[in-house]
């Protein structure tokens, strides 16, 4: 039931109630790229990221031109105490036509003034549906946030053995690995040969739960741009489930306009999802450069 404590935005838009329900269906054209899954039919689910937030909808009302709705299921937003606040809320989008013009009313339920996102999620919220989508079903253009690199796998481990095998980064990334990388203000140095160097410093962690490593030096010799990571951060979020953990990998900064994005891609791709798994998993990761190419851009 929707009450006026719930936030509530609405546009008018000079269109017609089938293109304004088609747009906001096109999730990745307003709100962000980062985007997994369906938004199409009851039942469908789909997962949306900004850079190491996420959160993970379930389609539960789905009346063609007339309303949608998405209930979370589950979230990660680290910039709030409670991470998981969204959980459980819907967003749920009306649509009908008056005056001539497509009017879309957007309603989260359960995002309400005691919530300490409150006011941050509204701002965000009055952007993304006032301006983006408004812009994509008058304009044919949204502005959706870019898509970051990441990388998740889901193993059968739990929180802490799977924090503890992050932080092991020789026996997962490279044996080239000189000084720390437990604790907040650790330093270290990842090599491949002359191919590639990242000084990194852990700047964040929270145990179990989150890891924030800070890139403050990079040489990467195959790219024109050989200092392309430095600055970014490799941002690790572990989150419970059901006698696994969704262990989520961001690199922070390397987006699809990266020079390296692609290489960067599928070079973490095979480090977190096999080598890093294997280690949670089997005891043993597989670090250095892949054996069947040895060209792995990391």
């Amino acid at each position: 039931m929707i009450t006026t404590a719930d936030f509530q935005t609405s546009i008018a838009v000079n269109s017609t109630v089938a293109d304004s329900f088609e747009a906001i269906c096109r999730v990745s054209d307003w709100w962000t790229t980062d985007i997994e899954g369906s938004t199409r039919g009851v039942g469908s689910r789909f997962t949306v990221r900004f850079a190491d937030t996420s959160v993970d909808f379930q389609v539960t009302e789905f009346a063609q031109n007339s309303a949608i709705s998405w209930l979370v299921t589950d979230c990660y937003l680290p910039w709030l105490e409670d991470q998981n606040e969204w959980t459980g809320t819907t967003m749920r989008f009306e649509i009908a036509t008056t005056d001539n013009r497509a009017h879309v009313m957007a309603t989260h339920l359960g995002l309400v003034p005691a919530l300490e996102c409150f006011e941050g999620c509204s701002q965000g919220w009055q952007h993304h549906i006032g301006d983006s989508l408004r812009a994509l079903i008058e304009e044919g253009a949204g502005m959706p946030r870019g898509r970051q690199l990441h990388v998740s796998v889901t193993v059968p481990s739990s929180a802490a053995e799977a924090f503890e095998s992050i932080c092991r980064v020789s026996e997962w990334w490279s044996p080239e690995f000189e000084g720390s990388s437990k604790s907040v203000g650790d330093c270290f140095t990842v090599r491949f040969g002359d191919r590639h160097m990242s000084k990194c410093q852990i700047v964040e962690i929270s145990l179990g739960q989150r890891i924030v490593w800070e890139v403050t030096d990079s040489c990467l010799q195959w790219l024109d741009n050989k200092t392309e990571w430095t600055g970014t951060q490799i941002i690790w979020v572990i989150q419970d489930r059901e006698d696994s953990v969704l262990l989520t990998m961001t690199h922070k900064g390397i987006e699809p306009t990266s020079e390296c994005f692609t290489a960067c891609r599928n070079g973490w791709e095979y480090f977190v999802s096999s080598s890093l798994a294997r280690l949670i998993t089997e005891g043993k990761g597989q670090p250095g450069l892949p054996q069947s190419t040895g060209k792995s851009n990391e």
